[in-house]
Order: C-alpha cells, then structure tokens, then sequence
C-alpha cells in the first residue's frame, strides 16, 4: 500500500503529477493498492483510479508514505508513521511553524526529496540535511 499526503487535489501542478504518478504506478504494476490524503477538499480535474479520502483517515494507514508538506509530514509522525517526504514548496520561508519545529520535521522523514537544485541548496543550509533530486514527482523513485 502507497499512500500520498497533499493538501488538496484542486488544479496544481503538485496535484496532477501525484495522480498521475499514482494511477501510472497501479497500472504498470510498481504499486498495489495506492490512497491520496487530502486536508481539504477541492474537485480533482484528473481521474484517479484508487482510494481518495480525506487526512482523517490517515490513522488507519499501513504502507509507504509519502508527504508533500510540513503540516502533512508533522500529521503522519505523529500517528508513528515515518515518512518519505518530497519538498514541493519552500514554505518555511514564508514563517511557518518556527525553526527548530521545521528541523525537526526535515531531519526525522526517512528520505527526502526536492524538485531543483536550488531547493537542495536552500535545505542543505537550513536543516543540514542533502534531499535527493526529483523534478517531477514519481512515486516509483521515491519507493
């Protein structure tokens, strides 16, 4: 079982490449059984072929897990899940939560990926830890 924390399925580029790489993983084989968690919901734009419920349900989940964000990284530790989490977005740079809260978060998921080399950089120098390079999210290099 393959499980995704996004905040919503509404039209982003986040959104699409998550079910994209979901439905695409199922089909070929890679991914058993696949959930999208959602914080809020919004209409997806895009079919998927698998589980779609909202972060309620997380507390019942058994798998991989991957997060997209520090809300949904800071949710699956604290069900004791320890997650893969892929760094769409800088948001700490933007004041969220505080400091040693982001560190914390960055440092405990059991891999970590980011979309450029700029972001690689900015989370080297903010929590010392080296993400690995994903442009596009794939859920079959991340599991």
């Amino acid at each position: 079982m393959t499980g995704i924390v996004l905040e919503d399925l509404g039209v982003s580029q986040l959104s699409y490449f998550a079910i994209r790489s979901m439905n695409a993983a199922i089909s070929n084989g890679k991914v058993s059984d696949g959930t999208i968690f959602y914080r809020q919901y919004a209409p997806f734009f895009t079919p998927a072929y698998f589980g779609v419920v909202g972060i309620d349900m997380l507390s019942y989940f058994t798998g991989d897990l991957i997060t997209t964000d520090l809300d949904g990284t800071a949710m699956a530790l604290m069900y004791g899940i320890k997650p893969t989490f892929y760094v769409n977005d800088l948001e700490w740079m933007r004041g969220r939560y505080d400091f040693l809260t982001n560190v914390k978060l960055y440092r405990e998921a059991a891999r970590l990926f980011c979309r450029s080399p700029s972001h690689q950089t900015a989370i080297k120098n903010y929590c010392g830890r080296m993400a690995e390079l994903l442009p596009i999210f794939n859920i079959e290099k991340m599991i």
